[in-house]
């Protein structure tokens, strides 16, 4: 029986054909057409796939032939052909670039700077598609993308995702990004006829609330600061609460190089070493630091360790005309150890220390490299007494709202989604990476800035809440089943698209927010195939890595 309809891939000849199902669907993975042709048939490696019924027809370029096996039906014996897309060679490929990487504050390097629209833009080209339109694609996120010769399709196919588009090959052979959902109705389809038709809505499984979460909060305050010593236990304490504390007090003895400590080495070492030469930010019930800003009250030291070695705010370094971090600064009134101009006397008002010292992170400890305290009068044999100084460290941290659970104050938005909700929890987009809150307290009297408005962050975290929300939007969906082949293109809301020809005649199936085709793998399911491709291929570069750094230990170069 003749066929009703045609389907030709390179130079097969028509009337080898049995049957030729071709499945056109968005994404990265090729299309897949299942070619039936008789036994003997010479199949062709590569060329256009074309389908046709009566006027019409879709022509899809530069495919090739995949995989063969042979069929052996009532019917005969015949060829299944699979053949694929131009989208294979997408499979093929490598892009390198570190771009939107960010200082340790989070700051989008200037240089490093690239939109979605110019990271697609070069993306596409790696691909050797050009001329491509990526304004679908949200512009106010600078997402960290980092190539090492990576796939451009999958990279390409990443960003998409994280903000609501998808990739679509259309019938002119070119490539679009389109928004999810949006697009034509099936009724915006003109066919000769339509054999079946069916219309609902898809209920995606959702949560009630999407929450878009950044990195810990990064402040920076001024800090009063307390002398402390190194125990014999190893423990830190205030100078006045350590076990080898002379009678008198350290005031006197830190002026004559604690001798009384000579016949005890292990005391004397630890004075030397620590007494007013390390200081620790005081904080406690009775000496808090209050930031109303955020509803935080820092009561212990712990809370805000690590601490960091420089400040929020910045400076234009004139060499490199780069914005940098301003080190961190020490200030108060401590003894001038005779630096001229005014010599023998302690600072008059809150003046910065300028002798250097190191923060000791880890350990909340700002250690000096000589011993810092006050000079005044005594009352004894000796002219003066040396107490500790008043000093105030203005650094930066992160605060754990409380000890109990560890957990950072950070930014992040909460989206809640659609009706009906289901007392389900939060779906939680990381966005660690990219988003980072930053506050500061130029004095103790100044009120509380933070970068929210400056940087946008609002923006950015609802434009990933959006994203993250278009997969999980109750749509109206449907498909039709037309005689014939009926050119139909995708777009965000045409999802699949699927030509047969056969003995029973020629079909066009067209799904809008669904994929109606129950023999092809569905988006979701080929994004999962071209993830664990990713993961198995890192997972293989790690592996390598790790082999390598185990024979270079054993001074083995590889």
């Amino acid at each position: 029986m003749a066929l009703q309809g045609l389907a030709q891939f390179g130079n097969v000849p028509l009337d080898a054909l049995v049957s030729a199902t071709y499945t056109h669907s968005h994404g990265i993975s090729p299309g897949v057409c299942n070619y039936v042709v008789k036994l003997g048939t010479p199949i062709t490696i590569g060329g256009d796939l074309r389908f046709a019924f009566g006027a019409k027809q879709v022509t899809f370029r530069d495919c090739r032939a995949d995989l063969a096996n042979l069929e052996v039906t009532g019917d005969g014996h015949h060829w299944q052909v699979q053949i694929l897309d131009r989208r294979w060679k997408w499979r093929f490929g490598e892009i390198n670039g570190f771009y939107n990487r960010r200082d340790d504050r989070k700051n989008v390097i200037e240089r490093s700077e690239k939109t979605p629209q110019e990271l697609a833009t070069l993306l596409l080209e790696a691909m050797g598609e050009s001329g491509v339109d990526v304004t679908p694609l949200p512009n106010d996120p600078r997402p960290l993308m980092e190539w090492v010769s990576a796939n451009p399709a999958e990279e390409l196919a990443r960003l998409c995702e994280e903000l609501g588009c998808r990739i679509v090959l259309h019938l002119d052979n070119k490539v679009r990004l389109h928004r999810i959902g949006v697009g034509k109705q099936l009724a915006g389809i003109v066919p000769s006829v339509t054999m079946s038709s069916g219309r609902g809505i898809d209920p995606a499984e959702k949560p009630d609330t999407i929450k878009v979460i950044g990195a810990p909060t990064l402040f920076q305050a001024n800090l009063v600061m307390e002398a402390v010593g190194l125990d014999l236990d190893g423990s830190i304490k205030k100078i006045d609460d350590l076990s080898y504390k002379p009678s008198t007090g350290w005031e006197r003895r830190a002026g004559i190089g604690f001798a009384d400590l000579l016949n005890d080495t292990e005391k004397r070492e630890r004075a030397i070493n620590t007494i007013f030469r390390w200081y620790r930010p005081k904080l406690s019930e009775t000496d808090p630091l209050i930031i109303e800003k955020f509803d935080l009250t820092v009561t212990d030291l712990e809370q805000i360790l690590p601490l960091f070695s420089d400040q929020v705010e910045t400076y234009t370094d004139i060499k490199t005309n780069r914005k940098r971090q301003k080190p961190a600064e020490v200030s108060g009134i401590f003894y001038r150890h005779g630096i001229p101009p005014q010599g023998h006397t302690n600072t008059e008002g809150n003046e910065q220390w300028t002798n250097g010292f190191t923060i000791l992170g880890d350990i909340g400890i700002v250690e000096f490299p000589v011993r810092v305290r006050k000079q005044q009068f005594a009352s004894g044999s000796l002219p003066f007494d040396y107490p500790e100084a008043d000093l105030i460290l203005r650094t930066s941290f992160f605060v754990r709202k409380n000890l109990d659970s560890g957990e950072y104050h950070r930014i992040s938005f909460t989206l809640t989604t659609p009706p009906p909700l289901f007392g389900t929890g939060p779906e939680i987009v990381d966005k660690q990476d990219e988003i980072q809150l930053q506050a500061w307290q130029q004095e103790f009297s100044t009120p509380w800035l933070d970068n929210r408005l400056l940087d946008d962050l609002e923006s950015k975290l609802k434009h990933y809440a959006d994203a993250a929300l278009v997969k999980h939007q109750l749509t109206d969906s449907g498909e039709d089943n037309f005689a014939g082949i009926v050119p139909t293109d995708l777009d965000g809301a045409i999802q699949q698209v699927t030509y047969s020809v056969g003995p029973d005649g020629a079909e066009t199936l067209v799904g809008r927010n669904r994929e109606p085709n129950p023999f092809y793998p569905s988006f979701k399911d080929r994004r999962r195939a071209e993830q664990s491709k990713q993961v198995a291929k890192e997972a293989r570069k790690g592996e390598k890595e790790s082999i390598r750094i185990r024979y270079e230990q054993k001074g083995v170069r590889v």
